[in-house]
């Protein structure tokens, strides 16, 4: 049997909070240019907020394309994970059934079994 599953399961759990801190900036920034916005409206010249638009599109071009390569590798790892526990399903439901034929395979299959039932 393999434990693949459960330690790629605990990568792709490590991923999460960097996921939540990139939604978590990208949504603060966000916030703060519209604040900029709102607040110097008034105060600035045209073409300096002109120039604070494109910064501000260039901070959030720049946000999409790490998010999109964040949710990519982590929806590769999901199907990675979802895999490897299919083909060890697999894997126990052969032995379990080769077991079967087998004389004195009882007590194999009672640990296929108690495998099974840990996960």
């Amino acid at each position: 049997m393999n434990s693949v599953p459960h330690e790629h399961t605990k990568n792709l759990i490590e991923l999460l909070p960097f996921l939540g801190l990139t939604i978590g900036l990208g949504l603060l920034g966000a916030g703060l240019s519209l604040f900029l916005r709102w607040k110097l409206k008034f105060a600035l010249r045209e073409e300096v907020q002109g120039i604070l638009g494109v910064s501000v599109s260039f901070v959030a071009m720049l946000f999409s394309f790490f998010l999109g390569f964040t949710i990519v590798d982590l929806w590769q790892a999901y199907d990675h994970a979802e895999r490897l526990v299919s083909d060890e399903a697999n894997e126990v439901r052969t032995m379990y059934r080769l077991a079967k034929g087998v004389e004195g395979g009882g007590p194999l299959r009672d640990d296929l079994i108690a495998y099974a039932r840990m996960w």
